[in-house]
């Protein structure tokens, strides 16, 4: 039987990066891939879960294999702010394009 951590090792490009993620999950190494082909690229990532599930790790990782400068800097949206965000978007509909913001 195989380690699933050499596993890991033969399947991603950076396995390094991921040193900090525990899991044994075969299914994580999807997102594993995903993270480093969103890595490549200069778009904005909004990562949603619930507490505990390692979406700080994942944005971490995104930064570190992307070419953006500068520090990782963490940003958490509690459901409240969520709410003072809709209520925001209602008010200004009309200067604004439509944007759908839900809780995760």
């Amino acid at each position: 039987m195989r380690n699933p951590k050499s596993e890991m090792e033969d399947s991603v490009e950076n396995p390094k990066a991921f040193a900090e993620i525990v899991t044994n999950n075969k299914e994580m190494l999807s997102i594993f891939h995903y993270t480093e082909s969103i890595a490549r690229t200069s778009e904005s990532v909004l990562i949603t879960g619930k507490t505990g599930v390692g979406k700080e790790l994942i944005a971490k990782t995104i930064h570190n294999l992307s070419a953006r400068k500068g520090r990782f800097v963490v940003f958490m949206l509690q459901v409240s702010m969520i709410t003072c965000f809709q209520m925001f978007f209602s008010a200004t509909r009309r200067t604004l394009s439509p944007v759908l913001i839900k809780p995760a």
